[in-house]
Parts: C-alpha cells; sequence; structure tokens
C-alpha cells in the first residue's frame, strides 16, 4: 500500500506540473495578444501557442474560454481536482488500452484512492459520483 501512495504522490506531482504548463500557456496566449494590440502583429493561433507549450490546442482552448471541462465539472464536487480528474481519465484509459476494461467499482477504489491524497479522512465517495464522473 505504501508503495501504491508513493506512486500516487508521484503522478499527482506530474498532474500538478502539467496543470502548470496549461495555465503557463493560458498566460502566454494573453500576453501574446496583448503585444498584438501594441506592436499591430498578427493574433497567435490556439495552436501556435499549444505547440510552444506542448499542451493540446483543445485544452488550451477550453481554458481561454472559459468551457467547462469534465474534470472542472468533477472538481466543482470537491474530491478531484481538473489535474486529479485527469489522472483518474489516464488510468482508464490505459487500462483500456492494455485490455483491462474498468468496472463503476474500479473506478470507484481508484478515484478515492486519488481523493486520499489531499482528503485523508475521506471514507468513500457518493453513490453516484461515478456515473456523474462519467457522464
Amino acid at each position: 500500500m505504501a508503495h501504491t501512495q508513493s506512486e500516487l504522490k508521484a503522478r499527482y506531482q506530474n498532474s500538478q506540473a502539467y496543470e502548470k504548463c496549461i495555465l503557463a500557456a493560458v498566460e502566454l496566449y494573453w500576453k501574446s495578444c496583448d503585444n498584438v494590440l501594441l506592436d499591430n502583429h498578427k493574433v497567435p493561433s490556439y495552436a501556435e501557442v499549444a505547440r510552444m507549450c506542448n499542451v493540446p490546442k483543445e485544452t488550451l482552448h477550453c481554458h481561454i474560454a472559459w468551457l467547462p471541462s469534465h474534470p472542472d465539472v468533477a472538481a466543482k464536487h470537491g474530491w478531484l481536482n481538473h489535474a486529479k480528474s485527469q489522472e483518474l481519465i489516464d488510468h482508464i484509459l490505459m487500462c483500456a488500452d492494455q485490455g483491462f476494461p474498468t468496472s463503476h467499482k474500479d473506478i470507484e477504489q481508484y478515484a478515492l484512492e486519488i481523493a486520499c491524497i489531499s482528503h485523508p479522512d475521506l471514507a468513500a465517495l457518493g453513490p453516484s459520483w461515478v456515473d456523474q464522473f462519467i457522464a
């Protein structure tokens, strides 16, 4: 269990670093737009900024346009922030890619492990939490 928790903490730290990259890309985009107003240059596209910062352009677009993403909606429920939700999604996809599709129970257990990193007293997620996360 200790090895699993240290592995989860490492993944959580990687997720936080990824989230910082996205925020840096958003900041770069807005600074570029401000420079356009001052210097009469072309407004950079999402794809250009995303390529420079090595983040997905769809994710950058959603952050700039303030569109609620699936992880953002889950974060509003309080247990998983954007990075942790993305980690859960990545885990589900990785299991499926390896031929082991996850059940609701598996998703709930992994989500609870991730959530317990920042909420150590959390005993269980809500009864329909997984259904709402998947929807």
